[in-house]
């Protein structure tokens, strides 16, 4: 009789253990994922800012007259602020 008892208790610690485990697999799989996320976000970000660092002199116009500016120097100025 005190065999089945200590099975039970053993069965049941281990399915325990299996429900914790499952659990932090789906956390960990949600990480991953979210992570996977973030990255192509960055990727996109310095794709961005590549383009922006390397473009070249862009003609603004509007009814009032028309602006030419280099996309970098303004990212440069706007950064200089940020400090």
């Amino acid at each position: 009789m005190g065999y089945k008892k200590e099975f039970t208790a053993e069965l049941k610690e281990t399915l325990h253990f299996n429900m914790i485990a499952k659990t932090e697999r789906r956390k960990l799989s949600r990480l991953v994922e979210e992570s996977a996320n973030f990255l192509a976000i960055l990727q996109e970000a310095a794709k961005f800012y590549r383009e922006i660092m390397h473009s070249e002199v862009r003609t603004i116009s509007n009814d009032n007259g028309s602006c030419s500016i280099k996309l970098s120097s303004i990212l440069h100025t706007w950064h200089q602020n940020q400090q």
